[in-house]
């Protein structure tokens, strides 16, 4: 069903969303896309300063914009556009903070891989490595090392830090407990992780 221009006001779409109405959602989306992408924008830097990937920005401010349209009353004074602008600025502003306090946990409990061990004065990477004098051998575990340790820096923190404990036996709740994030956010923490590294 098509929207004619009588149907166009943003009280009269947001009510036939309510009454389930594809056209109208596809509608409102497509007309406030570019206000999500610049809220996004409004907020890249600093997101990118505490790791936080854009999709999960993204993720952030479709939900934001749901929430918007579904409690948005329009007995209130303000408009649609005002409403949905301050909910997708709370919403995005609530997830950086959280990630502020999650980066600053994980970078105090986290080394790196070329970090020297102080008793042994050898390299976290080393321990992975080939002793054995095999030449051939030794060059393709160091390029497949070099491959992978490649792929590990393009993670981002977040999901460094789910792989991390993933891998040490943690389950996705113990995650979110220490990370400070839900059970969700770290299923797609080591998702994303895990496809990175393919």
């Amino acid at each position: 069903m098509e929207l004619n221009n009588k149907d166009r006001n943003d009280s009269h779409i947001i009510y036939l969303i309510n009454e389930n109405n594809e056209d109208a959602k596809e509608y409102i989306y497509k007309k406030y896309k570019l206000l999500i992408k610049k809220e996004i924008n409004r907020v890249r830097k600093i997101a990118y300063k505490y790791n936080i990937d854009i999709n999960d920005l993204t993720q952030e401010a479709n939900l934001a914009f749901l929430g918007a349209i579904n409690s948005y009353n329009d007995d209130e004074d303000a408009k649609f556009i005002t409403f949905a602008t301050i909910c997708i600025r709370r919403k995005l502003s609530s997830f950086i903070e959280k990630h502020k306090t999650n980066k600053s946990k994980v970078l105090l409990n986290s080394i790196t891989l070329d970090s020297i061990n102080e008793d042994s004065n050898y390299s976290v990477l080393s321990k992975f490595e080939d002793t054995r004098k095999e030449p051939l051998k030794n060059v393709i575990v160091n390029e497949s090392l070099n491959e992978t340790y490649e792929k590990f820096k393009t993670l981002n923190d977040n999901e460094r830090t789910a792989l991390m404990y993933s891998l040490d036996d943690k389950s996705a709740k113990e995650i979110a407990s220490i990370m400070n994030t839900t059970t969700k956010q770290v299923y797609n923490y080591i998702y994303r992780a895990r496809n990175k590294l393919k």
